[in-house]
């Protein structure tokens, strides 16, 4: 059974819808999050109280039963990925202003329309297949793991850009699961990040999108997250902003391929520079919100160091960047796949996701380098038939979240694909097969089986095999077929050459199909092609 804590009332299917050209999808992200134009321009950002010191991202004593993750915006649907996919790591989430896992199910559109501005419900139904789908395929965590995590919630009442139902729809998503949650819905904010360190006041729209509404949401989260809090840090900052390279958490080494700046942030309390047992916070920003367009004043005035002095606790905040991606002008977490070649943006799998769990598990201790591409075996096909062969090899995910097909065609080009299939994240090479049907007889096939997973993607080696030529069938009345020698009678009854497979009775009238399987060597078949 879940449980919930409110904070005011709560709660109160639709078909993703594409668009029809790339332009129209730069145009769409161009206005994902932005505010109408009739707004006057947003004030500057307010001075950073941090200042940050250049460093690496370092290995601290990390209690892996405490680590968290928390976003706003783009970044709280981001979060709910993270919070799904990796169930199993992490153990508490706190969203301003998401949605549902998957919710944008691949397209701008339905992100724009449905999972900010409410313009069609939601199906959590839909949602919950998904995650219930891909889960059973191991493409991420199980669900059981949602059970009982401590989940806050935020929707500000005169938030307008992720409209109240959108966070409704995700409070019943998390429910669903048996999730703890704790929901704030009645509070007059805006849209934005809400903290006591804020510069904004609590009802705008408007940048650094940090407000101060005379609340504490970090430490009625982080209580529930932990348990019994020691009182902030009132004073100067105890510990130290660290600004780490991004690139050597990403796939190939480029933070840049997977829509992400060189560099991002790690505030580090001196006790757990020291050794102490501490936990960890990945918090994640809102679209128009990096160092590009507010310095560092997330890092700083999220009202999470506070608590993180005097309570051992680790905040990473990593950062997205719009420069290096046409569909990204935002600067927004990737949550509806613009980068094109992510399917699996959602899952383990996907890049940004892979990039920010490889921060994470350097910090808990584990290595920092980029994940390894799949270790790929391209096997000799068996089961060849006419028109059927069977495909074989081995996948060795090398600890990613991966998946597989096998290409194959009358040459090296291929153009065929069978479907893909999940292998899991393990780190043992499994035996992976698939079958093909509709081959052409007397035919040589090429084929190769290639993996795929954030890492890179990794094919086996090209290898053939070729059909044998159709065996002749033959249709005709049963009386004809011991004419022509494909049959023979005993007793008023017709039977197969070599099988002896039953025809029926021998006369003109009735008939049947032979297939010559070898040499003299017949079977009953339904039909001849």
């Amino acid at each position: 059974m879940y449980c919930r804590h409110y904070h005011g009332r709560v709660r109160g299917g639709t078909t993703p819808r594409r668009l029809g050209s790339s332009a129209l999808v730069v145009l769409a992200a161009s206005a994902l999050f932005a505010a109408p134009l009739s707004l006057a321009p947003p004030p500057a950002a307010s001075a950073a109280t941090l200042t940050a010191v250049s460093g690496s991202l370092g290995s601290y004593n990390i209690d892996t039963n405490k680590v968290f993750v928390s976003g706003i915006s783009s970044g709280g649907f981001e979060a709910v990925q993270l919070d799904v996919a990796y169930s199993s790591e992490f153990h508490g989430a706190a969203i301003f202003a998401g949605g549902p896992y998957y919710c944008a199910q691949d397209s701008i559109a339905t992100a724009e329309d449905d999972c900010t501005t409410a313009v069609e419900p939601i199906s959590d139904a839909t949602l919950e297949s998904d995650t219930n789908s891909w889960a059973s395929q191991g493409l991420i965590d199980s669900t059981s793991n949602l059970k009982n995590e401590p989940i806050y919630l935020f929707s500000g009442t005169n938030d307008n850009t992720v409209k109240q139902s959108v966070m409704n729809d995700l409070d019943s998503y998390y429910a669903h699961y048996g999730a703890d949650i704790t929901y704030n819905s009645t509070t007059d904010a805006g849209h934005g990040w809400i903290s006591p360190e804020g510069p904004n006041s609590c009802s705008v729209t408007q940048s650094p999108y940090i407000n101060n509404c005379g609340i504490d949401p970090e430490q009625t989260f982080l209580t529930s997250f932990l348990g019994s809090l020691q009182a902030q840090n009132t004073g100067s900052p105890e510990g130290q902003l660290i600004e780490f390279n991004q690139n050597s958490y990403a796939p190939g080494g480029s933070a840049n391929s997977v829509g992400m700046s060189n560099n991002g942030y790690a505030y580090v309390p001196s006790s757990c520079a020291n050794g102490a047992s501490c936990s960890l916070m990945l918090s994640l920003t809102g679209c128009a919100m990096t160092t590009s367009d507010i310095g560092t004043a997330f890092a700083s005035d999220s009202g999470l160091n506070e608590w993180a002095d005097t309570n051992n606790m680790v905040v990473l905040y990593p950062e997205v960047e719009s420069a290096y991606n046409s569909s990204n002008p935002n600067a927004c977490w990737d949550w509806w796949g613009y980068l094109g070649n992510d399917a699996n943006y959602a899952q383990k799998a996907g890049a940004q996701m892979t990039t920010l769990m490889a921060m994470v598990h350097a910090m808990e201790g584990g290595t920092s380098s980029s994940p390894a591409a799949p270790s790929v075996t391209t096997d000799a096909a068996t089961g060849i038939t006419s028109s059927a062969a069977t495909l074989n090899g081995s996948v060795d995910p090398n600890g990613t979240a991966t998946s597989y097909d096998f290409e194959y065609g009358t040459s090296t080009s291929y153009g065929s694909t069978t479907s893909s299939v999940s292998a899991g994240s393990g780190t043992a090479a499994t035996t992976v097969s698939a079958d093909l049907t509709g081959l052409a007889p007397d035919t040589t096939y090429d084929y190769q089986l290639v993996a795929t997973s954030s890492a890179g993607t990794t094919d086996g080696g090209n290898l053939t095999f070729t059909t044998p030529a159709a065996s002749a069938c033959y249709t005709a009345s049963n009386y004809q077929l011991t004419v022509d020698g494909y049959a023979y009678e005993t007793d008023g009854y017709t039977y197969a050459d070599g099988s002896n497979d039953y025809l029926g009775l021998w006369n003109t009238y009735e008939t049947s199909s032979v297939e010559e399987t070898s040499p003299g060597y017949f079977v009953a078949v339904s039909s001849c092609p």
